[in-house]
């Protein structure tokens, strides 16, 4: 997602890795960034919180809706899988306590888990809450970098004029109080009307210098880290699931041929069971397949492995441009246009994950 999206850079997982948070700002930090000191205490006071909230309202909203997905797909299988298994072993794990075969109390419990799973997915709107609050945490996210690049802030050499302090206040707030029909509304536009970048007047000192500076390392560098990082483990997930489904089907295709091959040469051709053995597979390994698209579909590993490449590249080569640029203009320019392009990033990833289905 433009923006850090899908929680991960505030997992423990993530957090692992060897990068900075774009949205808290330690006091060593501020040490090398002396003239954004009271623009970021702003930030801390105004954005911060607000992005806390959201963002781990998110994760756990997130955390629940992946959960009941594998456990849906993964049931849901199972049980379609024990029912088929049932006609031609129904007595292959024995007697269950109750009397009847284990693998009806298998097909029952797992028929009941999938139920359940879809249900609470039904009903708790994991995904839609989510997705908002995801949304919210993005949005605050842009709002702290669309504000520290403002001339009139990085300009100010005391406390931030009262007006623009409240102007931002209103803008979270109004983040905040989103609802998913504005989140739907809002990805619905198609372009965004860019606006012109801010003229930033004298450049002179060293405050133009130490925004693009903190702009380069505190945005551009973590969001391309990430975006390598999603890239990377999205594209593992990809190679290991994309040839699944076929090569199951493929093998569900010979084994209804060897059951045809078998049933023209006669019964005695092969050892006995071999014909039933065949049919089972030839019913059970689509059904696995199935399975398996199912998750694919639900986190579109493909489709993200690409996005999240592009932009990294494209914020690599950003970085790149900043450090070699000498005028002023250019650079405020850069990254005026990078911020909107982060956000159509951001609206193409929640476009994406309205759309994909959770249990296809």
């Amino acid at each position: 997602m433009g923006v850090l999206t899908n929680s991960d850079l505030h997992t423990k997982k993530v957090r692992a890795l060897p990068q900075m948070d774009d949205m808290h700002d330690m006091p060593s930090e501020l040490d090398r960034w002396p003239q954004l000191v009271e623009p970021l205490r702003l930030c801390k006071d105004v954005i911060v919180p607000a992005f806390r909230s959201s963002d781990e309202s998110a994760i756990r909203h997130q955390w629940a809706h992946r959960l009941l997905t594998k456990l849906a797909a993964a049931s849901g299988t199972a049980a379609v899988l024990f029912a088929i298994v049932q006609l031609g072993y129904p007595h292959w794990l024995g007697p269950d306590l109750l009397g009847g075969t284990a693998l009806e109390t298998l097909e029952i419990l797992a028929a009941f888990a999938a139920f359940t799973a879809v249900v609470l997915g039904l009903i708790s709107s994991r995904q839609s809450n989510w997705l908002l609050e995801r949304h919210k945490a993005e949005r605050l996210r842009l709002a702290k970098f669309r504000f520290l690049i403002q001339p009139d802030v990085w300009r100010s050499t005391g406390t931030i004029d009262p007006e623009v302090a409240e102007q931002l206040r209103h803008e979270v707030e109004k983040i905040r109080s989103l609802t998913a029909s504005d989140l739907r509304e809002w990805v619905e536009v198609e372009g965004l009307n860019p606006t012109s970048p801010p003229d930033p007047g004298d450049t002179t000192g060293t405050a133009f210098d130490q925004v693009i500076d903190y702009y380069s390392t505190k945005r551009l560098k973590v969001q391309s880290d990430f975006f390598h990082h999603r890239a990377r483990r999205h594209e593992q997930f990809d190679k290991v699931t994309r040839h699944l489904s076929p090569a199951l089907f493929f093998g569900s295709v010979l084994a209804v041929f060897f059951h045809l091959l078998i049933k023209r040469i006669g019964d005695e051709a092969g050892p006995p069971g071999l014909e039933l053995l065949l049919i089972v597979l030839a019913a059970s390994l689509p059904t696995l397949g199935a399975g398996i698209r199912t998750l694919r579909l639900a986190y579109e590993f493909a489709r993200n492995t690409s996005r999240y490449r592009a932009k990294a590249l494209a914020l690599d080569r950003l970085r790149e441009i900043l450090r070699q640029e000498t005028k002023s203009w250019y650079k405020i320019k850069e990254v005026w246009y990078s911020e909107e392009s982060l956000e159509i990033e951001h609206r193409e990833w929640c476009r994406l994950m309205l759309e994909a289905e959770w249990l296809p």
